[in-house]
């Protein structure tokens, strides 16, 4: 058996790290992040607790690169051009993805939602909140603004509000919550031709 190449070993080193963010991210979710060990986190990877640390310094880091990787991951679908031609498509385009990703990863949000209510581990999820917010609300401000609304930023702000409030009760009950209907209405309200919400 010939020795492995170095792009065999990133692979591997990839796949085990991903494993471990997967693993972390159920955990994290079900049982909260507080409450969650390394060890248990191991256990559901299927290795030893010691090889995370080959991976990751400590927990705060799994979470910290559970957070950026997933931002990164759904910013390309987030990001608005505010100096698009269509505003309104563009708006509802934004309001789809957002609700998208809400129905695909109902884990994350709920994390999200426990550290934004946690006093202990609000500042990472804050910090990396703030990053994403700079990306993406001078987009959505500016088309707000295109759209007619009297008070983009305050419509922003309130835009975030409903969809967090749509993330938090998705995610407590996914059967039962009228996702698909609030999304219509939210596009209804922010994407006609209206002065922003009424």
């Amino acid at each position: 058996m010939s020795p492995r190449t170095k792009e065999q070993f990133e692979e591997i080193r990839s796949k085990s790290r991903k494993a471990i963010l997967k693993a972390a991210l159920k955990l994290f979710s079900q049982k909260g992040y507080g409450e969650t060990t390394t060890a248990e986190i191991a256990r559901k990877v299927g290795i030893s607790k010691g090889l995370i640390y080959n991976y990751f310094p400590s927990k705060d880091a799994i979470l910290e690169s559970l957070i950026t990787e997933s931002v990164r991951e759904a910013l390309p679908a987030l990001k608005v051009s505010a100096k698009t031609a269509d505003p309104h498509s563009t708006m509802e385009q934004l309001i789809r993805n957002w609700v998208d990703l809400i129905r695909s990863d109902s884990d994350l949000m709920r994390l999200v939602l426990q550290l934004h209510t946690s006093g202990t581990y609000r500042k990472i999820i804050q910090r990396k909140a703030g990053e994403l917010h700079e990306l993406l609300a001078s987009g959505v401000i500016t088309l707000l603004g295109r759209l007619g609304s009297p008070d983009p930023e305050l419509d922003s702000m309130l835009l975030g509000t409903i969809l967090d409030g749509i993330s938090l009760n998705y995610s407590v009950a996914p059967d039962d919550f009228p996702i698909d209907k609030l999304e219509q209405k939210l596009i209804e309200l922010y994407c006609t031709p209206r002065k922003g919400p009424q």
